[in-house]
């Protein structure tokens, strides 16, 4: 053992020394004050002893295939190149232990957490409290193409094209069709459609299911409904003026009876020898107590035969008959009136030479 270590038993200094001693022998230890390390002499050279910097040579290198992972070394005893491979294809995702393909769908790049660029994306059904767009949405998308709509204004359709409004509308106006254009607002519309279109404007009843429907059943020519300018007295009624311009009037009219007959007409058979019904013609013993026909009688045979006549009827509700007589003025046609207990009225025919026809037009008023 050299000099510096005279002094050393079993090859350990308890000196402190700035350098590598010049003659050591293997396993000869001291305490290095540069450094600050304990330093061994090892296989011939000295070696810092208990730090991270110990070197060493690696005689050999390999990777072990597991958990999804395999590899090669190349220059596995000298300077080792690690190449690592994976047969998992797509995405990698880890457990903690080992790596997987995740779960994927669609194609393309991957998408990041922030500002990403989706391309043509297929979504399913969302949940979300919020949607923020650049821009608005397209009417073909489903959306209205705006990104404000004017408020209490109506939306209308323009095909692929914007969502358009109108209005909104001042108080009391209705809002109007005009054909191929848009509808717009009006304070004085005229409702309806043209001539040529069939039509109808229907009420519905406030406590039933019925309807009141107004309509044109069979005007040939265009008239005016003109309404007063002020309102009519308790029992008057509208009369036309001739559907010009002027308006109609407010017309006060006779009291109607219970069973007043306005006026009609019935045909007459020739050779009636047994009472038939006058059609038309008859009085309810519930309603009616008495009543006054006016009427006409004509034949149109060989002999045309004129009259006209009164038919003065009343009711006895103790015998519970009627009882009538009549009055004529013209020719004597042959035609006789009676009258049954139900208050029916009914007639007799003579035989005519050359019959045609025989008609009779009457009215009657009752009390």
């Amino acid at each position: 053992m050299s000099k510096v270590f005279s002094h050393i038993q079993s090859g350990i200094s308890n000196a402190g020394l700035a350098s590598d001693p010049s003659d050591p022998q293997d396993g000869d230890l001291y305490y290095n004050t540069t450094s600050n390390v304990f330093r061994q002499y090892i296989n011939g050279a000295w070696q810092n002893v208990g730090t991270s910097s110990t070197t060493g040579t690696v005689t050999s290198v390999s990777v072990v295939s597991a958990n999804g992972l395999a590899g090669t070394v190349a220059n596995a005893t000298t300077t080792p190149a690690l190449t690592l491979s994976t047969t998992i294809t797509g995405i990698l995702q880890g457990n903690g232990t080992a790596i997987s393909a995740a779960g994927t769908t669609g194609s393309g790049n991957v998408v990041l957490a922030t500002s990403p660029t989706l391309i043509t994306p297929t979504l399913g059904a969302a949940t979300a409290t919020s949607l923020s767009l650049t821009d608005a949405l397209t009417v073909p998308n489903g959306g209205t193409g705006s990104d404000s709509l004017t408020q209490y204004a109506v939306l209308l359709g323009n095909g692929t094209s914007n969502v358009t409004s109108v209005g909104p509308g001042v108080s009391g106006s209705l809002l109007t069709g005009q054909g191929s254009t848009f509808p717009t607002f009006s304070i004085s519309p005229t409702l309806g459609v043209s001539q040529s279109t069939q039509g109808s404007l229907s009420f519905a009843s406030s406590n039933t299911a019925g309807l009141v429907v107004v309509q044109n059943l069979s005007a040939s020519s265009n008239y005016n409904f003109n309404v007063p300018a002020t309102a009519g007295s308790s029992g008057q009624v509208l009369t036309s003026q001739g559907g010009s311009s002027q308006a109609m009037i407010w017309t006060t009219v006779a009291q109607v009876g219970p069973g007043d007959i306005s006026n009609s007409s019935a045909t007459l058979a020739n050779n009636q020898s047994s009472p038939a019904n006058v059609t038309g013609l008859s009085f309810s013993t519930s309603t009616v107590t008495g009543f006054q026909v006016f009427g006409s009688v004509t034949i149109d045979a060989t002999a045309d035969l004129y009259a006209t006549f009164v038919l003065n009827g009343i009711y006895k509700t103790a015998s519970t008959t009627w009882e009538m007589s009549s009055d004529y003025v013209g020719d004597v046609t042959g035609v006789v009136f009676s009258i049954t207990s139900a208050g029916q009225i009914q007639y007799t025919s003579a035989n005519y030479t050359g019959f045609t026809s025989g008609t009779m037009k009457y009215r009657a008023i009752t009390v």
